[in-house]
């Protein structure tokens, strides 16, 4: 029976994040009972930032990310993500996402997309915390604006990563971590498997993406923390480890990224206090 505690970014759409709200007590109350002992909501806008702020500050043992999602980019303007500087104030906020590209779905947004990323980076650094970044069908545009305007320096994750090998040990080389979702449990994600073969261990993490992308057998479904534990026994496969060491890694490097290296036990036994709002 794996006994390592597991630590997770729990990406929430706001739909999810109205249903986590009116659901929370038993979200949460399944997610203990498979070990999950920390998530991170991803705000996708200034509201939904907001929302997750308070469960946060209503719940132990989840933190909060403020951004404004890509795909809203028309919606907002760089002046509402420089706002969001007053949230990261809050102990309870770890890091400044979601934020980066998306030529999928609002390819016609490409240039307000750059610039709220700009923006995002510009906020990261002055309120020193790590990125969580978006990156779809957008690979080449990722790594440049990156590049551009040195958003390395901050850290951060990629998450749902997508890109080929080469990408993600370029920016592992930056001092990135690379997340993966449920989907690598998908009978079509070979590619991907093959590719985390290739990713070290020290700079891996897993996520949720709630309320998308299932792991199987829950595929279909509504994603949710508790189910995070069937993608970590899939990464444990593809890397050749157990459980165990496997839960304890990505707990290591979770620290790593938004806890400079501190013990979440640590942490978390400092976390209660509502001394912010």
């Amino acid at each position: 029976m794996r006994q390592t505690p597991l630590h997770i970014i729990d990406s929430h759409s706001h739909i999810h994040m109205d249903v986590f709200s009116r659901n929370r007590k038993e979200i949460l109350e399944r997610a203990r009972e498979k070990g999950v002992a920390t998530m991170l909501l991803v705000g996708l806008s200034p509201d939904d930032s907001r929302v997750a702020i308070f469960m946060a500050m209503e719940n132990k043992e989840l933190f909060a990310a403020v951004g404004i999602h890509p795909i809203d980019s028309d919606t907002y303007e760089t002046s509402d993500v420089l706002a969001m500087a007053d949230f990261a104030k809050n102990n309870k906020v770890i890091a400044i996402g979601e934020t980066g590209i998306d030529l999928h779905r609002n390819p016609h947004t490409f240039e307000k997309q750059k610039e709220m990323f700009r923006a995002h980076i510009k906020l990261a650094r002055t309120v020193k915390l790590p990125l969580i970044i978006h990156d779809r069908e957008a690979h080449e545009s990722v790594i440049s604006l990156l590049d551009k305007e040195d958003g390395w320096s901050v850290g951060g994750v990629i998450h749902c990563f997508s890109g080929d090998l080469d990408m993600a040990l370029y920016a592992i080389q930056k001092g990135f971590f690379i997340s993966v979702p449920g989907s690598i449990t998908y009978k079509g994600a070979t590619a991907m498997r093959e590719i985390i073969k290739g990713i070290p261990l020290t700079s891996l993490l897993i996520e949720t993406d709630a309320p998308f992308l299932s792991p199987e057998p829950y595929r279909g479904k509504k994603n949710e923390p508790a189910f995070i534990i069937e993608t970590l026994k899939m990464l444990a496969t593809i890397k050749e480890v157990s459980l165990d060491e496997m839960a304890a890694v990505t707990t290591q490097n979770f620290e790593r990224l938004f806890f400079k290296g501190t013990p979440l036990g640590k942490i978390l036994s400092n976390t209660n206090k509502k001394d912010n709002a």
